[in-house]
């Protein structure tokens, strides 16, 4: 398994792509990351925050609540 495969890999990747502004690679990485831990609070976070760049403002209230 790659260091990509992971979801440790898959949040940085995501945080990457969010600060680069690739809003959609960002969604696809975390969404694998919250694939390989589900209950990651952090990754949570992070998808709450994507979400809220691309004006999802409902998907990110749940992204965050799962992330508490």
């Amino acid at each position: 398994m790659s260091r990509d495969d992971t979801a440790e890999g898959r949040l940085l990747l995501a945080t990457r792509k969010m600060q680069a502004v690739d809003l959609n690679g960002a969604l696809a990485d975390i969404l694998r990351c919250l694939e390989l831990k589900p209950d990651w609070a952090e990754a949570h976070v992070i998808h709450g925050r994507i979400l809220m760049l691309t004006a999802d403002l409902a998907g990110a209230e749940v992204a965050f609540r799962r992330a508490l």
